[in-house]
């Protein structure tokens, strides 16, 4: 599970060709809808998936405009209905644009939980049959720090 941003590759980061990962991009690597959830849920029952990975990354234009409050009112209403979603993930770093990095971490241990919360999922994790981890791609070298 990545960001949609095209400059975190992730078969790429993580050495893998066509066919070796199910990659689900959305912008700040949200799971805020059932297509999202429904993608990971196929990704584990059908493809027997046994790692997910939440990926962040260095410099997120989503996370970036969700703690920004520059935007407010001037973006398209679909736009301004994303940012609004993700800025309930991050919402203790509103305003705190230097915290950039933070809210990235924070973001991805809020997707995490919403995997938690799913009940389906959860019994895999607890059996030992899945695993969920977090990481944060780094831009310019290219190295994912794994969080979990």
């Amino acid at each position: 599970m990545s960001c949609s941003d095209s400059r975190v590759p992730v078969e790429l980061v993580f050495d893998r060709g066509i066919g070796d990962l199910f990659v689900i991009r959305t912008a700040g690597n949200s799971l805020d809808d059932d297509m999202t959830m429904g993608s990971l849920e196929y990704a584990v029952n059908h493809l027997h998936t046994k790692l997910i990975i939440v990926v962040g990354h260095e410099k997120c234009g989503g996370i970036t405009a969700a703690i920004s409050q520059h935007n407010e009112g001037k973006e398209p209403k679909e736009i301004s209905n994303l940012i609004e979603t993700l800025r309930k993930g991050v919402e203790p770093f509103v305003g705190k644009s230097e915290k950039l990095d933070d809210a990235i971490h924070y973001n991805v241990d809020q997707q995490i939980q919403k995997i938690l919360q799913n009940q389906e999922l959860k019994d895999l994790i607890d059996k030992g049959e899945l695993k969920v981890i977090g990481g944060y791609y780094h831009l310019n070298d290219g190295k994912v720090d794994f969080l979990n």
